[in-house]
């Protein structure tokens, strides 16, 4: 009978650096997916009662220091998406809806759609 193969140990690679480490310097998508302890894992919530939470409402955005870097932003999400990346939304009906950054943690200079925020104050 045919001997099987002989297997070799397993060779174990080293983790991968912490998110945190690998991000672009300005990248506010990754920046908002960490958690506040690097390698936990962060928690994405779509339950509509936490949502409507004083505690979900209440949360606040820290103001950003500079523009985000163009290779970190959002189409969907981020209103400067123009004027960071130097391109046109590739779906323009989306930018009703862009959110980040809130009015109030909008960097000096800001220049970006209202999105989401049209009409509030």
């Amino acid at each position: 009978s045919p001997r099987p193969p002989k297997l070799r140990p397993a060779r174990l690679l080293p983790p991968p650096p912490p998110l945190h480490r690998r991000m672009p310097p300005r990248c506010r998508a990754l920046a908002a997916l960490l958690s506040p302890s690097p390698g936990v894992p962060a928690q994405w919530n779509y339950n509509k009662e936490f949502r409507a939470s004083p505690e979900f409402r209440a949360r606040s955005f820290a103001r950003e220091g500079s523009p985000p870097d163009a290779e970190c932003i959002s189409y969907t999400h981020d209103r400067d998406y123009e004027a960071v990346s130097g391109v046109q939304r590739p779906a323009p009906h989306l930018a009703s809806s862009a959110w980040c950054p809130p009015p109030p943690a909008e960097y000096d200079g800001f220049v970006g759609l209202e999105g989401r925020w049209a009409g509030r104050p």
